[in-house]
């Protein structure tokens, strides 16, 4: 239950490496709130993960802009929303942008949940992967449930089965990305509805263990069942 408002944190590190998490919310740290923060130049701006057997569900991070001034020169994940195992948690109103990652895979996401949680939210977010960093190389993603996969070990029931489990991605603005504006990993039963994506590689799912309702969405790409393997049922309207 404890709440963060009306700061304004910045990462002030001698290397990226150093300043991975402006908030690390874990194990039993429960109804954690992030109200009209600002926080820039951090690798995940929020993490979140379980810890013993015990997990930080029932948070909510909302009007918050995050941000980063360079590119990160690091190989830890860069993703300002960090979420693993984590259960019930809503972002709302958020700007999220220029998160990108110049070491290793190169690979980014302006916010993922995955590791086997459940009832996760994202609704009027604006996520946009290059605003004002912009040609860097390398794969920005929008949003996800799934992101790149869990280990075992790391999800919430020891096995992950779906990554994710009745989530929600409503009424968001996906922009300026050079990879997928939203990916669905493994993530079963999830409602998409109501988002733009604008300038992105569209909205891809993979896996059979995903499914998915979408309806109502403004897809500047394509909306398309990622190999390998097939994916599960997806109602688009």
């Amino acid at each position: 239950h404890w709440t963060f408002e009306n700061l304004h944190i910045r990462g002030a590190c001698s290397t990226h490496e150093k300043c991975d998490h402006a908030f690390h919310i874990v194990g039993s740290a429960a109804h954690f709130i992030s109200r009209n923060n600002t926080i820039t130049d951090f690798n995940a701006h929020f993490k979140i993960n379980g810890m013993r057997g015990a997990f930080p569900d029932h948070g909510l991070v909302e009007s918050n802009t995050i941000s980063n001034g360079s590119v990160r020169n690091t190989h830890s994940p860069v993703t300002p929303v960090d979420l693993v195992t984590a259960s019930d948690w809503t972002f709302r109103g958020n700007i999220i942008s220029d998160f990108i990652k110049g070491s290793g895979d190169r690979i980014s996401y302006g916010a993922y949940a995955k590791g086997g949680g459940s009832g996760n939210r994202f609704m009027r977010n604006v996520i946009v992967c290059e605003d004002k960093l912009r040609g860097a190389r390398g794969q920005r993603v929008g949003l996800s449930f799934g992101g790149g996969g869990t280990g075992k070990s790391y999800c919430r029931d020891q096995r992950c089965v779906t990554e994710q489990d009745g989530g929600v991605i409503e009424s968001n603005l996906i922009a300026s990305c050079s990879d997928e504006g939203i990916y669905l990993n493994r993530a079963a039963t999830t409602t998409v509805v109501h988002n733009t994506l604008v300038d992105t590689a569209g909205l891809s799912a993979r896996w059979p263990e995903t499914s998915a309702d979408i309806h109502g969405n403004i897809v500047d790409g394509r909306i398309a069942g990622r190999h390998p393997a097939a994916v599960g049922d997806l109602h688009l309207v």
